[in-house]
């Protein structure tokens, strides 16, 4: 069972100024200490979707020894 972490204040201050100031959307890999995150603007519902599964999915993004 993977744990969800909560992200760091400079990590959401950073996110917020990007959502803010760049009007792009961040999505971050859940797993504690994977620092995986991105950012996408001006995409399809469809592919916002696809970006989140990835960013979210730390299976996809992560090398197979270090499962």
């Amino acid at each position: 069972m993977e744990q969800i972490t909560q992200t760091s204040f400079g990590a959401r201050v950073a996110d917020f100024f990007a959502l803010i100031f760049t009007r792009t959307d961040t999505r971050r890999c859940p797993y504690p200490g994977c620092a995986v995150h991105v950012r996408f603007r001006a995409v399809s519902p469809q592919e916002a979707q696809r970006l989140t599964e990835l960013a979210v999915d730390h299976a996809r993004h992560v090398k197979p020894t270090e499962r």
